[in-house]
């Protein structure tokens, strides 16, 4: 029981890293489309 749920927790920790990375992409490319360089 204890494992699994740290291994829960794992996942849902590399979930949260994945959409952090996806956002900043976002912000980045939403920063690089509104200031034409």
């Amino acid at each position: 029981m204890r494992g699994s749920k740290a291994k829960m927790i794992a996942e849902l920790e590399d979930k949260a890293r994945e959409m952090i990375a996806e956002g900043r992409k976002i912000r980045i490319m939403m920063s690089k489309q509104q200031d034409p360089v």
